[in-house]
C-alpha cells in the first residue's frame, strides 16, 4: 500500500464518515431537542456526534495502514485496541465540546 493509496483510503473513509456523521448527529440533535430544551446541550450532542462518527472511520482505515507499514499484523489493531483508541479519542471529543458549548471549565 503505497502513500497515494493510503490518503485515498483515507479521504474516502472521511466522506462515508462524514455522511453517515450528519445523518446520525441530525437523528441525535433531533431526539435531544425532544428530550431537552437547552440548545447548546443539543448542539452538542448533534456536533459531536457528527464528529465522532467520522474520526472513528478515519481511525478505522488509517491506523490499520499504519500498522502494516510499520511491520506489525494488521489484525492487532482491528479488534479491541482500535475500540479502545477510538472510545478514548472521541471522549476527549466529547468533553471538549461540551466544554467550550456548555461553558462548563
Amino acid at each position: 500500500v503505497g502513500i497515494k493509496d493510503i490518503w485515498n483510503v483515507v479521504r474516502k473513509e472521511f466522506i462515508i464518515g462524514i455522511m453517515i456523521g450528519v445523518v446520525l448527529g441530525i437523528i441525535a440533535l433531533i431526539r435531544a431537542l425532544i428530550l431537552q430544551k437547552n440548545p447548546w446541550l443539543t448542539a452538542t450532542v448533534g456536533l459531536t456526534m457528527i464528529i465522532t462518527v467520522t474520526l472513528a472511520t478515519c481511525l478505522g482505515s488509517f491506523l490499520p495502514i499504519i500498522f502494516k507499514r510499520l511491520g506489525f499484523d494488521p489484525a492487532l489493531i482491528s479488534g479491541p485496541l482500535i475500540t479502545t483508541i477510538v472510545d478514548i479519542t472521541c471522549l476527549i471529543v466529547y468533553f471538549e465540546i461540551a466544554i467550550h458549548l456548555l461553558g462548563i471549565a
